[in-house]
């Protein structure tokens, strides 16, 4: 008889995989349910890290494979402008990618719903030597593309915006045994070393401080 854990999770698609499967295997074999349950882990991460989690739920699974090349063209370019670390500064490169692809989406169908109906407007003041009125369907489609495109280019610039303020308010530094360190234009010196403690950087000797002359002439 065929073992319930041969194909679950193992070597078949591990998105169909059910937690009421997982509690049946754990019961009958245990080190299969587990062995099921980390192959589950490691296919997401490796789903995240490829960017294929972000194209999913860009485009869906019902896209062309064309449609998730192009995302993930867009995605591998901001990674490599931006080399982000793993984690927060990932996830905002992917949310970037998302909403530059869904507004050259929608871009596109703005420009291609205009410029149907121009030509269709073209056509009848040909032939009938006037311009009608558009059909309030076609404008409520172009409308409708107008706002989409405006909705994720808002989101891109926010997006961008977070990543930028990330990076510059995150950064850490650590000064060792410098004697003299430029700061914001301004001359430092330092008296000891200067360590980090859980809470900040350490009062007294080992602090920043400045030199007399230069308080004198703050």
């Amino acid at each position: 008889m065929e073992s319930a854990g041969d194909d679950l999770g193992l070597t078949g698609p591990t998105d169909q995989v059910s937690w009421r499967q997982l509690t049946e295997l754990m019961e009958h074999e245990p080190e299969k349910a587990i062995a099921a349950w980390e192959r589950v882990k490691y296919l997401a991460t490796e789903e995240l890290a490829s960017g294929h989690r972000a194209a999913t739920a860009a485009h869906g699974t019902l896209g062309r494979p064309w449609d998730r090349a192009r995302l993930l063209a867009i995605r591998k370019a901001f990674r490599e402008e931006w080399q982000p670390s793993e984690g927060i500064e990932a996830a905002l490169i992917d949310v970037l990618a998302q909403a530059h692809y869904a507004y050259l989406h929608w871009l596109e169908r703005l420009m291609s719903r205009a410029m149907f109906d121009a030509q269709y407007e073209d056509g009848d003041l040909r032939r009938n030597g006037k311009w009608r009125l558009p059909h309030v369907m076609a404008v409520d489609a172009q409308n409708q593309a107008a706002a989409m495109v405006e909705r994720f280019n808002r989101l891109f610039m926010r997006t961008l915006r977070g990543l930028r303020d990330l990076r510059r308010y995150a950064t850490k530094v650590t000064i060792q045994r410098a004697q003299q360190v430029n700061i914001g234009e301004q001359q430092v010196n330092i008296a000891g070393d200067v360590r980090q403690s859980e809470t900040g950087p350490k009062g007294g000797t080992g602090a920043l401080r400045r030199t007399q002359g230069e308080e004198g002439r703050a």
